[in-house]
């Protein structure tokens, strides 16, 4: 990275951490390295960002493979450190702050992460009449970072602690203080208190990408989806909506989403052939939060009249 000033050009030996461009390059070097290792076929999987390098070579040792991807790291310039290298053989790997076990197949959070965060949470609690925004703030950016590892109750349990500060935060006003009340405060109680009873996420070995991507939603009285991914360019936009029926109306909201999700996956059906594709429906968080409560209760089923599809697929040949 240089720059010119009065007709002089000056370089940097070394990429400056000030610089907001400085990961920019960093990555794009970072990447050839990637690159020249995939395709020369010593490694099987390889994950890589900034400067962690995660991979596999296979199910068997095999120390002369090894010693070859070191050397071509090495022959870019590259300093490895021997205290975080990591080349032997093993089913746990501490990669990008989270914890690979190949073994149990889940992706886990080191206990230096979960300390840092129930801390964080133990001083919100302590503070909670009277809490400073930004540390708020720095508590919910540290349980949203653990989405991957965690799942989907990073978001649902950390959306009244967003809320209590979203004002004083969209003011830029950090620094002053508000109370954490409700249901914000039970969710603090959860991660302050029940951090180590949360079950750790799946590592699923086969999941494939999404052919298409829809966007649901559901209100009290209609239905709406959008294409936001697809294979076909033309796709992408192409919107399902219709109103509900004075019957479906009745219906919890549980129910209407699923029925939304539903009639949505038409939109694309009716313009190519879904079969041995991947659809992925993307619903909203309250949608989530009923199913959770619903598994929680005994996996109870919604209950109401089963949906017809007809005046579904009317409104989607008119769109």
């Amino acid at each position: 990275i240089g720059f010119n000033f009065e007709g002089v050009d000056y370089v940097y030996n070394c990429l400056p951490f000030g610089l907001r461009t400085s990961a920019y390059a960093f990555a794009k070097l970072t990447a050839v390295t990637a690159e020249v290792l995939r395709r020369s076929g010593l490694v099987t999987a390889l994950i890589v960002y900034l400067d962690d390098f995660g991979g596999s070579i296979g199910p068997v040792p095999d120390h002369p493979r090894m010693a070859r991807i070191v050397a071509t790291i090495k022959s870019f310039g590259w300093a490895l450190a021997p205290e975080k290298l990591c080349i032997g053989l093993g089913t746990r790997l501490k990669l990008l702050g989270f914890m690979l076990d190949t073994g149990s197949m889940t992706i886990g959070v080191p206990d230096s992460r979960r300390d840092k965060l129930r801390a964080t949470a133990e001083l919100v609690l302590a503070n909670h009449g009277a809490v400073r925004v930004r540390t708020v703030c720095q508590l919910v950016g540290q349980i949203l970072s653990l989405l991957l590892s965690l799942g989907l109750v990073c978001r649902l349990r950390s959306r009244y602690l967003l809320l209590a500060v979203r004002d004083a935060a969209r003011a830029q006003n950090y620094n002053t203080v508000v109370p954490i009340l409700g249901r914000a405060l039970d969710e603090l109680h959860l991660w302050a208190g029940s951090l180590t009873h949360l079950p750790e996420e799946p590592m699923y070995t086969h999941m494939r990408r999404a052919d298409y991507v829809l966007e649901c939603d559901a209100s009290d009285h209609a239905l709406g989806a959008i294409v936001v991914s697809a294979p076909q360019s033309s796709f992408v936009g192409a919107c399902f909506h219709r109103r509900l029926r004075d019957d479906e109306a009745q219906w919890g909201s549980l129910l209407r989403e699923m029925t939304g999700y539903r009639d949505a996956v038409f939109t694309p059906a009716r313009r190519a052939a879904l079969r041995g594709t991947a659809v992925e429906v993307v619903g909203d968080a309250q949608f989530a939060v009923h199913v959770r409560q619903r598994r929680q209760s005994g996996g109870r089923r919604a209950h109401g009249p089963t949906p017809r599809t007809g005046s579904a697929l009317r409104h989607l040949r008119r769109g």
